[in-house]
């Protein structure tokens, strides 16, 4: 389960008049509230610039939020104070899969994937090799396991994106 209760997020924003500029603060999220129950599945839409990326980006502190809390996993967190460990615990249980895919160009699918696994999970390379394969299948990209992101189709790179993300 997901609560977010009155998430806001603003920016500083400067703009040039001549030789000065002016600063002034864009509210983006302006006391979001939102309830994902286990099982639900949720889109987010709107028009470019309405805040969708902004809101998935603070959910998963990829962005810092201005106020508000979240419920996760019944434990409850405050978006000004929640701690790196606090953060890093949401992180392995949830995902984020960017507009851009961010794909490692130097990395196939399968060393996109496992990358994190190890990095960050710590988690033995053939186990992570294990994982990545399952995922690539689940996403129909098993035979393009050891293809680097410049050979696969825009659709193929966000699946592999994907895959990562699960």
């Amino acid at each position: 389960m997901l609560e977010i209760r009155d998430l806001r997020k603003s920016f500083d924003t400067k703009k040039s008049t001549g030789q000065d500029s002016v600063s002034s603060q864009k509210d983006v999220l302006k006391g979001i509230n939102l309830s994902v129950k286990k099982g639900d599945v949720v889109a987010l839409i709107g028009p470019s610039g309405s805040g969708k990326t902004t809101l998935l980006r603070c959910i998963n502190f990829l962005e810092k939020a201005d106020a508000g809390t979240m419920i996760f996993s019944d434990e409850h967190f405050d978006f000004n104070s929640i701690s790196k460990k606090d953060i890093l615990r949401i992180r392995k249980k949830t995902a984020f899969v960017f507009q851009e895919y961010n794909l490692f160009l130097n990395k196939t699918a399968i060393q996109n994937i496992t990358e994190g696994l190890m990095i960050a999970r710590k988690i033995k390379k053939s186990e992570a090799e294990n994982i990545a394969r399952d995922v690539l299948k689940k996403v129909g990209l098993l035979d393009k396991a050891d293809f680097y992101p410049q050979k696969l189709s825009g659709g193929q790179q966000q699946r592999v994106a994907i895959a990562r993300a699960l």
